[in-house]
């Protein structure tokens, strides 16, 4: 198969997919309550069109793909958002996978890994995934400040449960004042310190280096080779 510029095809091997999907060690989850939170995000590339080789010239057959989960989308054969699915045999799914930002669609090329190293395509970083030291009162993470909502929102049921004295209706209003202060956090807009994984030699990036770069362009996770990594767009780094 010889994709059209600027993609790249790939094949998954369907049971890398199925085991990433269903289970989690050996415990089986249906796919319904995984709907694209478990693909497996990368692939061994059986090609790479003109275009894309300019674009992203570390990318080469055999290497490993990593990509963006809307590759594979959904699992489920009564929901199949596979549109990027090209071919299937009994062992492999392959996929077009996009290089470059083109046609109202980002770019889903995260990044190759060669065997020994990971290298990133030039529109994106790897940041590792814990972060240099924030304050709490400037940074809490979104799944961080998702979870705390969550538990917040059942103690305040809890509390209604209890008969509305005075103690329990302060109480209520302090968790209410929380909530509040939390979702402002969230949807907070600033440049935060992150420690570099992996970049594209043509980015003067050091590996290892802290950046800052906005924060909620760093929410992105990509687990490969059993590590977990925040991939994030070159555009939102603002200082190194």
């Amino acid at each position: 198969m010889r994709p059209i510029s600027p993609y790249i095809v790939i094949k998954v091997p369907k049971k890398d997919e199925i085991e990433m999907r269903e289970k989690i060690g050996e415990i089986y989850i249906h796919p319904t309550f995984v709907w694209m939170t478990r693909n497996t995000q990368n692939g061994i590339i059986v090609n790479v069109s003109p275009e894309a080789k300019r674009i992203f010239p570390e990318a080469k057959e055999g290497h490993i793909l990593l990509t963006h989960h809307f590759v594979q989308g959904s699992m489920l054969e009564s929901e199949r958002t596979k549109r990027f699915l090209i071919h299937e045999d009994e062992e492999f799914n392959y996929y077009n996978v996009i290089a470059k930002e083109c046609n109202g669609q980002n770019n889903q090329s995260y990044a190759i890994w060669d065997g020994i190293n990971i290298t990133p395509h030039k529109d994106y970083v790897f940041f590792e995934k814990e972060m240099p030291y924030q304050s709490e009162d400037n940074y809490m993470d979104a799944e961080s400040i998702t979870d705390k909502l969550s538990a917040i929102k059942a103690e305040i049921m809890s509390l209604t449960k209890t008969g509305l004295t005075q103690q329990v209706i302060q109480a209520i209003q302090s968790k209410e004042s929380e909530q509040m202060r939390l979702s402002q956090n969230m949807h907070k807009k600033e440049y935060l310190q992150y420690k570099v994984a992996f970049s594209n030699p043509s980015q003067n990036i050091t590996q290892g280096s802290i950046v800052y770069a906005l924060n909620i362009a760093c929410n992105t996770e990509i687990l490969f080779n059993g590590i977990e990594y925040r991939v994030v767009e070159t555009r939102y780094i603002g200082a190194c």
